[in-house]
């Protein structure tokens, strides 16, 4: 019934009935998971079928941001999200407060860098005249 009840498939509602169950997941472990209960041929089946479950009018998974230390995105569910510790949905790369954070702080490092990259330069001319070897630099 609730396969009906939601508009679903076989496929989406065993990745559905696992991140309910086990929270946000990658697309290896809900593979691994949701294939006992039901295969998933692939990890583009998996992949396909989580697109085709946020395309829906009323989105039953999202995108998450990877865990710490990882590069993979992580899925959940929206039917129940008080379910698992909240997390935010992962941002687009057009974020612009986020996106302007970011290039002032790389503005900024660079910034250090060319100065560091001076004084060394200075002070390689120092001990080359030092040295003797002027025509160094």
């Amino acid at each position: 019934q609730t396969r009906e009840a939601l508009g679903i498939g076989i496929k989406e509602l065993v990745i559905l009935a696992e991140l309910m169950l086990r929270g946000p997941q990658t697309l290896g472990e809900i593979r691994t998971r949701a294939s006992r209960m039901h295969e998933l041929e692939s990890m583009d089946v998996v992949a396909n079928t989580l697109e085709l479950m946020m395309n829906r009018e009323e989105s039953l998974a999202m995108r998450l941001a990877p865990s710490p230390g990882s590069r993979a995105p992580r899925f959940g569910q929206t039917l129940s999200p008080d379910s698992h510790v909240a997390e935010e949905p992962m941002q687009a790369s057009t974020d612009q407060p986020t996106g302007q954070r970011a290039d002032d702080e790389i503005a900024a490092r660079l910034e250090e860098v060319e100065q560091q990259i001076a004084r060394l330069t200075e002070t390689v001319r120092h001990l080359a005249k030092a040295l003797g070897e002027e025509d160094l630099l």
